[in-house]
């Protein structure tokens, strides 16, 4: 008798999760894409879900229910947009992209410190997307293969991944 009634009340209580144990029990496929910024074989292609910004620095690919975009940052924007105040402390800046204003006196100037990637997630009208940075795999035309160095989250009001790669 109590485990009819244990059975029938766990029965009752789960009535409409079915869309819960579908997603714990049987996860949606990962899908994985690649972006691959060649405007001549967007051309010969004819494809629109591509696309390069006008000054090359941003590659995005829309499909339409949502759309991925892959800015470069470059040092300058960093300093001066993004990191601000972490900027301009000379030697002892906490800019964590970049070396700031210091200038290395061996070589006259500041040099790079990384290749940053601002990556931007626009959602319309999917259910949910998953977005792991530190999986982002960059390639260049050499072949190199560059992996995401970290991710920091930044106070603001969009809710953003810093990839670093």
């Amino acid at each position: 008798m109590k485990f009819r009634l244990l059975f029938l009340f766990f029965t009752l209580s789960f009535i409409g999760c079915d869309s819960v144990y579908k997603y714990i029990f049987l996860p949606p496929e990962r899908v994985e894409y690649t972006l691959v910024p060649d405007k001549e074989a967007m051309i010969a292609l004819q494809d629109s879900n591509y696309y390069i910004s006008k000054n090359e620095q941003a590659v995005g690919y829309d499909a339409r229910s949502w759309k991925i975009e892959i800015r470069y940052m470059p040092d300058y924007q960093l300093n001066t947009f993004e990191f601000p105040e972490e900027s301009k402390a000379g030697v002892y800046s906490g800019n964590p992209y970049t070396y700031g204003n210091w200038i290395d006196p061996s070589l006259g100037y500041t040099p790079r410190r990384f290749s940053v990637f601002k990556i931007t997630i626009y959602n319309y009208t999917s259910s949910k997307l998953n977005f792991d940075p530190e999986l982002t795999l960059l390639q260049t035309d050499r072949g190199d293969n560059f992996n995401a160095y970290a991710r920091e989250q930044k106070k603001c009001k969009v809710y953003e991944h810093r990839g670093i790669l």
